[in-house]
C-alpha cells in the first residue's frame, strides 16, 4: 500500500472522528479512480476495525 493512500485514509478517518471538515483531498492528492477506489478500501478498513462496524451494499473498483 502506498503512503498516499494510508496517509489519505487516515486524515479522512480523522475529520469522521472529529466532525471537522478538511480541505478537499484533490487539493493535496492527484488520485486517479483508482487510487480513490484504494483509498476508499483502506478507510473502510480502519472504520471497522476501529467501530466494529459491518459493511452492507459496498461497491469497490472491481464491481
Amino acid at each position: 500500500m502506498s503512503k498516499n493512500i494510508e496517509l489519505v485514509a487516515e486524515k479522512i478517518l480523522q475529520a469522521y472522528e472529529s466532525r471537522i471538515p478538511i480541505d478537499f483531498i484533490r487539493n493535496n492528492h492527484t488520485l486517479d479512480e483508482n487510487l480513490a477506489y484504494d483509498v476508499q478500501d483502506q478507510l473502510i478498513l480502519k472504520k471497522c476495525k476501529l467501530f466494529n462496524e459491518q459493511i452492507a451494499g459496498y461497491k469497490n473498483k472491481y464491481d
